[in-house]
């Protein structure tokens, strides 16, 4: 939004030496990151936000509970959604301006709220990835099988095909993030040119020839609530939020794009409306495949079943390429992001040493990268393996959309902390730093309480035990003596104010 941006933001050097506080100005400080610089443009950052998002894959495994949920008035919700991430996405795109660097939020949060609650979201970011990562990779084994026709049940083979894939994409992510970008490029170009055939086969027979079986459309797909008002708008509002998340993919990567101050930004609004679009298109082309019935019966592999539907004869197949790509890539963002992640808090002192390491040759937290690659590896073995092991593992990833929607709020949070001279600048700034971003932030916190209403005590107790682990690492990190911890507190000065401040 033009006019908004804080331009004449203090650096943060030149904030701490101010304070009195030049000789922690190394502390979250991206200009000592040792990151490949201009690898990346606003294009790649982009597809990499959107990818790291996992539409197809996502809705294969959603589109049943969301029909159920809304009684066919899922586009609305997800569109609704969009709304308020759109919202955060705005606040984080300021943030990075203020500061590009590849520790995002806790580092904003920190430098803002403060270095204990920056830890904490720091901590939320690496969890909500993690988990988000092992949900991407468990369906790669089978689906791959599938694909080549083997038994999609084998657990050798299930866990072969995983391990194999995995291995490949880890190796890209070591050499490089240009590489990486291409790489994401490519199957984003092969995954989207089936789906939007698909897209356009299930728009034409459900709006057009209505085959036998196919749910005729009506107004009620246009309302929050569904056909004849009997959908829940909560249940499927949660639904929408779990779909959307991941899209802050670019700023993990902000210090290696092009224009790290602006393009990030760009790109994280760019692909939350992108996602936005595509989800809701997704949801009108392929829920009147088939009545509600059959596809929550289909539920597992929805948009497999859908496909089918439509094409049927073995081309069917192509959809599940589609799917098993969109893993794929939101596998290998997950294996970059993470890596970016420990590294940036690595070299505050906030995680061990080896994580804050960078190749020389090729410019990318090595240690790192390899290190969450095979924790996943291990994860997926054990999942197959072990069936309490995996039964412990799903109760684990029920947590993922609470934990992406919690450090979402605090970046729209440290938003309006850090920029809050603004609200009483200009009506303008009233509505951009405090309503907006705080409005985004109260609609995701109803979403999270409304969530955990619903959590088993299982997964209550999972949710628990990693916000306890993350305050064991912070007590290590402070006991440490990381200088995060030291960083003093600080907000957007103005030019035209900085007389009065």
């Amino acid at each position: 939004m033009p006019g908004t941006e804080p331009d004449a933001a203090p650096s943060a050097a030149g904030l701490a030496a101010s304070s009195g506080h030049s000789a922690l100005t190394s502390a979250a400080d991206g200009s000592r990151h040792e990151l490949e610089p201009d690898a990346i443009g606003l294009v790649q950052s982009t597809v990499l936000s959107v990818a790291s998002s996992a539409p197809t894959a996502s809705m294969t495994i959603s589109i049943g509970a969301l029909l159920v949920a809304s009684a066919y008035g899922g586009a609305i919700t997800i569109l609704i959604v969009l709304l308020p991430m759109l919202a955060i996405a705005y606040s984080y795109s300021r943030l990075n301006k203020w500061d590009p660097n590849c520790g995002a939020s806790y580092v904003w949060v920190g430098r803002s709220m403060g270095p204990y609650l920056g830890f904490m979201v720091g901590w939320v970011v690496l969890a909500a990835t993690i988990y988000g990562d092992i949900a991407s990779a468990l369906p790669v084994g089978p689906a791959f099988l599938s694909i080549v026709g083997l038994n999609p049940a084998s657990r050798i083979g299930a866990v072969l095909a995983a391990t194999a894939l995995c291995g490949a994409v880890i190796l890209i992510a070591v050499v490089g993030i240009v590489i990486s970008a291409r790489f994401q490029v490519a199957m984003f170009a092969l995954e989207y040119a089936i789906l939007f055939v698909f897209m356009a086969i299930g728009l034409w027979k459900t709006f057009v020839t209505h085959p036998i079986g196919f749910v005729h459309p009506s107004l009620g797909w246009l309302s929050p609530t569904g056909v004849g008002g009997h959908g829940s708008l909560v249940g499927g509002l949660l639904i929408a939020v779990f779909l959307i998340a991941g899209w802050d993919a670019s700023l993990y990567v902000n210090e290696e794009t092009k224009r790290p101050a602006v393009n990030p930004g760009r790109a994280v609004k760019l692909s939350v409306i992108s996602l936005g679009v595509i989800y809701a298109l997704m949801v009108v082309a392929f829920q009147g495949v088939a009545s509600q019935t059959a596809m929550s019966n289909n539920a597992a592999a929805g948009l497999s079943f859908a496909a089918q539907r439509l094409v049927g004869g073995g081309w069917d197949k192509s959809m599940s390429v589609a799917i098993l790509l969109s893993s794929v890539a939101s596998t290998q963002i997950g294996f970059v992001t993470l890596a970016r992640i420990c590294y940036a808090m690595a070299t505050d002192k906030l995680l061990p040493r080896p994580f804050a390491s960078v190749n020389r040759r090729f410019k990318t937290p090595v240690f790192g990268t390899v290190a969450v690659g095979l924790i996943l590896i291990v994860v997926i073995w054990l999942s197959v393996w072990a069936s309490t092991v995996a039964n412990a593992f799903n109760t684990i990833l029920t947590s993922t959309g609470i934990l992406f929607g919690a450090f979402y709020a605090f970046g729209a949070l440290a938003n309006t902390w850090y920029f809050r001279s603004e609200i009483r600048r200009s009506v303008r700034g009233f509505l951009l730093v405090a309503v907006i971003p705080l409005g985004a932030m109260a609609f995701l916190g109803w979403i999270i309480v409304k969530s955990l209403q619903t959590f088993s005590a299982g997964a209550i107790t999972a949710l628990a035990i990693t916000i306890g682990l993350g305050v064991a690492a912070m007590l290590a990190a402070r006991a440490n003596r990381s200088p995060f911890f030291k960083l003093p507190r600080e907000r957007y000065v103005p030019k035209s104010a900085s007389e009065e401040s």
